[in-house]
């Protein structure tokens, strides 16, 4: 069993606001602090856990317990297979021109399922898809359980 990942408080609450789809100038605006602070502890809290994104730093913030399992809703809508292993890859840090070429779609195709994705989803932008993903139960899985 892995332990949680020692986020300090600032970079778990910068982790939380990036996961409800804030931006860094919003989360300096709400935490008082510069957008230069908030960007080093994103960047700090990244590379703690190796994530090369927002979206796959909300992830793994999910999966080592630095952020509490979110409120499960449940999914009015179907999503394509396409789509599901698409959010798997972007919570994984995968970038859409390597995320296309593992899905074997062009990068326009993939843009568009994750766009319609994030309309279903009602995510503006991919660190919030990650965090609805694990609302809408399409990613699972603690390492710490």
């Amino acid at each position: 069993m892995k332990p949680a990942v020692p986020f300090t408080a600032l970079e778990l609450e910068a982790t939380a606001h990036l996961a409800e789809g804030m931006t860094v100038k919003g989360i300096a605006a709400r935490l008082g602090r510069s957008e230069e602070t908030v960007k080093s502890r994103i960047e700090l809290a990244r590379t703690k856990v190796g994530a090369p994104t927002a979206a796959s730093l909300v992830d793994a913030a999910y999966r080592h317990g630095g952020l509490p399992q979110p409120h499960l809703e449940p999914r009015l809508f179907a999503v394509t297979a396409t789509q599901q292993r698409g959010l798997k890859l972007l919570a994984e840090g995968c970038l859409g021109p390597e995320a296309a070429h593992r899905l074997g779609i062009s990068h326009t195709a993939f843009r568009g399922e994750m766009r319609r994705l994030k309309i279903l989803a009602k995510a503006v932008n991919h660190a919030h898809l990650v965090h609805r993903g694990w609302e809408l139960r399409l990613l699972s899985g603690r390492e710490s359980e």
